[in-house]
């Protein structure tokens, strides 16, 4: 695998260009084996995909608003599954050897009141691959000081959109103690929901209540 970047920056907006050529670092499903006794359990063979991937990247700071943009598209070699029930092969498409775009817009600002506001929208999940197999994703975050900025209330909002036709949102409301140098405690919770066909349907059971405690040493 090799992978190259030239960065640089054109008045008050930075820039970059890179190219990958390796492996996906999320696995595919190449083989499986089915047993119709189920005297034995499934065999799943997976692989990771040979891909090329271009991109660009840009970001700039204009009035206090901070604007970035990322796109790449992805070059992927064919993947075939092959299934295997009781000696009979059969072959599908799993994934095709043709390019597809992933891209983030985003911004962020911090109003006058010290209210920040985080918004992007993404096109392709990093799990995703495939044009015909990417969901849009519209996120949002708000942080808020209190206290002499003892306390960071966080709110995370995201919205999915399959196809325009489904969709699924999650909600992830955080509180985090930071009064004490190199300490802090946080409690939140992320809730999802999500109807078929898309990726916060497969999260519908794994709402979390969550504690969590930080120590720099």
């Amino acid at each position: 695998m090799f992978a190259f970047r030239l960065s640089g920056n054109i008045d008050r907006w930075d820039y970059s260009l890179s190219y990958f050529n390796g492996y996906d670092d999320v696995p595919i499903a190449r083989k499986l084996v089915i047993n119709p006794s189920f005297s034995t359990p499934p065999e799943l063979q997976m692989s990771f995909p040979k891909m090329q991937v271009a991109g660009i990247d840009i970001a700039t700071d204009l009035s206090g608003f901070g604007l970035w943009a990322e796109a790449g598209v992805f070059w992927p070699e064919e993947v075939p599954l092959t299934t295997v029930v009781d000696n009979i092969e059969t072959r599908q498409r799993q994934l095709e050897d043709k390019p597809y775009l992933k891209f983030t817009i985003g911004g962020d600002y911090t109003l006058s009141n010290g209210l920040y506001l985080n918004t992007q929208w993404m096109h392709g999940f990093f799990t995703e691959r495939g044009s015909g197999s990417l969901n849009d994703y519209f996120v949002m975050q708000l942080e808020k000081d209190y206290f002499n900025e003892d306390l960071l209330v966080t709110l995370g909002n995201s919205l999915e959109v399959n196809d325009w036709n489904a969709l699924g949102y999650s909600l992830s409301p955080e509180l985090t103690y930071q009064a004490i140098d190199n300490f802090e405690a946080g409690v939140g919770a992320f809730l999802v929901w999500g109807e078929e066909g898309t990726l916060f349907n497969s999260w519908n059971e794994l709402d979390q209540i969550f504690l969590r405690f930080r120590v720099d040493f």
